[in-house]
């Protein structure tokens, strides 16, 4: 929570998504629910709703409360598909869209 929002407005917005925190403070966002595997859509998202992409806020993860020795396969694939596979696709098509411009401006 900023340090400069009052006390009464940190404990409703608590438990609030991303999207509507930002909103709240007076920025901007679109959220996506797709799967972060699927970069491209989040980066359409953005580029449909304001024209061009300025910050990528990729903060999607998963937990599973157990220890590295404890995690089944399954569990470490999906770790890895989330935090890894799918801050690979997000960087990748911004990195994309940046280089090929085709971005509104």
């Amino acid at each position: 929570m900023p340090k400069n929002l009052p006390q009464k407005h940190s404990a409703l917005l608590k438990n609030v998504p991303l999207k509507y925190f930002i909103l709240t403070l007076g920025g901007k966002a679109v959220a996506n629910y797709d799967s972060v595997e699927n970069g491209h859509l989040l980066v359409q998202t953005a580029i449909e709703k304001f024209g061009r992409i300025d910050v990528v806020i990729n903060n999607a993860g998963i937990l599973r409360d157990k220890s590295i020795l404890k995690l089944s396969d399954d569990d470490w694939d999906l770790v890895h598909k989330v935090h890894l596979k799918g801050a690979f696709k997000v960087r990748l098509e911004k990195l994309i869209v940046k280089l090929f411009g085709y971005q509104k401006v």
